[in-house]
């Protein structure tokens, strides 16, 4: 693969507009300048993915680049399908992978991720909950320098981004880029929560919605809607589930910056 790899830019069968020009390479998921998952992919040579965690490596494949999709029929690919040699810990042989890029401030690179269709909606949720969660990519393959002196905590912060996303309409749609609050109607003794706001108003199934206490922050799953309400488990340690008339955050809505790389 790294050969390959290494003499792409020097290829004339290779069209401009082929997405291995931008897309090809290696990918990981930095945290403290510990590797836990590590991908390398080229048009010809394939795929290859490792996962590891403090007791070794937990999962390793390699496998095919099928073909490319187009969730949107707009004639630009949105990602690769990669059938995996082996069976994944993860269940899948054949496997969607999104190309996310996302501007960097003043026209800098930005980032350039590689997302799994599994981790999409985990995403958008991490979008939508702002904050440093929204910036944080701990959990999503970036391409990435991985000798930069800049890494730290699970982003590159040299290469900050700005606005959304690029994400094809499937899943640009459940993007929220307004604060968007809702009230609590009721509470059931198996903790189901309703809250006021529905799928007119931008909720989705699978949302998440932290619930921040003294404590520690609970959460609500959505399960179920209707036009204009939304129902969801609440799960928190230790914590009851949030009063019936309390207005709850769902999403944040404003494009904060990231986070500076001396943020704790």
């Amino acid at each position: 693969i790294h050969t390959e790899l290494r003499s792409l830019p020097s290829r004339t069968d290779l069209p401009e507009t082929h997405w291995a020009r931008k897309w090809a390479g290696d990918y990981s998921i930095p945290f403290e300048k510990l590797i836990s998952d590590r991908m390398s992919i080229a048009p010809e040579s394939g795929i290859t993915c490792r996962s590891a965690t403090c007791q070794g490596i937990s999962d390793a494949n390699h496998g095919t680049i099928a073909c490319t999709f187009d969730d949107d029929n707009d004639n630009q690919p949105d990602g690769v399908i990669v059938n995996w040699v082996l069976p994944s810990v993860r269940g899948n042989i054949a496997e969607k992978l999104y190309f996310v890029p996302w501007d960097g401030a003043d026209g800098g690179k930005g980032r350039q991720l590689l997302i799994r269709e599994s981790q999409m909606l985990s995403f958008v949720n991490n979008y939508n909950r702002g904050g440093r969660t929204r910036w944080d990519t701990s959990s999503f393959l970036e391409k990435i320098n991985l000798n930069s002196e800049n890494l730290r905590n699970g982003f590159d912060s040299s290469r900050p981004a700005v606005g959304i996303p690029q994400l094809p309409r499937r899943w640009s749609k459940l993007l929220i880029t307004a604060p968007l609050f809702a009230r609590v109607r009721s509470v059931s003794q198996s903790q189901q929560v309703t809250l006021e706001r529905g799928l007119l108003d931008g909720v989705y199934i699978g949302m998440e919605i932290e619930v921040p206490s003294h404590e520690s922050t609970g959460q609500i799953l959505i399960d179920s809607l209707t036009d204009h309400t939304a129902t969801g488990r609440f799960q928190g340690y230790n914590q009851s589930p949030p009063a019936v008339g309390t207005i709850v955050l769902l999403a944040a809505g404003a494009d904060l910056p990231a986070p500076s790389k001396n943020d704790k």
